[in-house]
């Protein structure tokens, strides 16, 4: 499991095969930017149109938002360390109880998405509502993972995988008491 600008930077053969290694890491990379890019502009539609906003923002426009792609990923205790340690990252002000439950949440959409070996595409989308800082804010999370035919056009990697999170501010003053 690498990240996949790392794994393009350690080809260093010159041969035929290093050529066709670095060629299916681009197209790869080329992938799953090209779904960073959906996600965020996706992510940036609801943060600035009101009419697909289920929960009005504040600002419109991102807060903060964290993006990786990785090929080759196992659902291995490493991944679930370094996955642990970005939540924990992109949640700094939260509380504990917060970050323990999300956890939970992406671990189990991770799980899902990484022990599926079916050939073809799976996704994850989610949003919630937290509290952050003593401020309201909604985090989307969208998960998206290619998984190929092994020894393929893609030879030894076996997927790619790509995570995106966007937050923002809420604008309480647009929500009800219960809502509260």
């Amino acid at each position: 499991m690498a990240i996949v600008a790392n794994a393009l930077k350690s080809l260093t053969g010159q041969d035929q095969e290093a050529a066709k290694k670095r060629e299916a890491l681009e197209v790869l990379q080329e992938a799953a930017n090209n779904k960073i890019r959906d996600y965020r502009e996706e992510i940036e539609e609801i943060y600035t149109n009101p009419r697909n906003q289920d929960w009005m923002i504040v600002g419109h426009r991102l807060n903060e938002e964290v993006s990786e792609s990785r090929v080759t990923v196992k659902n291995d205790d490493t991944f679930k360390k370094e996955m642990s340690s970005a939540i924990g990252d992109f949640f700094q002000g939260t509380s504990q109880g917060v970050k323990d439950g999300f956890q939970t949440v992406l671990t189990t959409a991770v799980n899902s998405l990484l022990v599926s070996t079916e050939v073809g595409e799976r996704t994850f989308s989610k949003f919630a509502v937290i509290t952050e800082n003593n401020a309201i804010l909604r985090v989307d999370i969208r998960m998206w993972k290619r998984t190929f035919v092994q020894g393929g056009m893609f030879g030894e990697w076996e997927n790619v995988f790509v995570y995106y999170a966007a937050k923002s501010i809420v604008d309480h003053r647009k929500l009800t008491l219960d809502e509260l």
